[in-house]
């Protein structure tokens, strides 16, 4: 995974720098091949992956602040919180992310 992301900072996919730990992880990182989800709001980006080879009812997920660096050229993201998502099932067939504002 190559942390790109596309968003309200600008109209291109952009390297999201600062994340290398988040992806390198052994157990739970977020890797290419994985399914992953992505929203975006009030600067922060809520990302769930599974990490794991066969579906199980597990994902997980990081909240990750977003912040504009060197006049806008690099866009940096500090992970605020990792955590896994149980579901009461044994398994998925897809998973999404949504936010709402309150």
């Amino acid at each position: 995974c190559n942390n790109r992301f596309h968003g309200s900072f600008g109209i291109e996919w952009r390297e999201i720098k600062g994340l290398r730990k988040l992806r390198e992880h052994p157990t739970r990182g977020l890797k290419t091949g994985s399914d992953v989800g992505l929203v975006v709001s009030g600067g922060q980006l809520l990302v769930m992956w599974d990490p794991y080879i066969n579906r199980s009812n597990k994902i997980r997920y990081a909240k990750i602040s977003l912040e504009s660096r060197c006049n806008g050229r690099e866009l940096w993201g500090k992970v605020e919180c990792v955590d896994v998502l149980t579901f009461p099932v044994e398994s998925y067939e897809w998973f999404g992310c949504v936010a709402a504002s309150v």
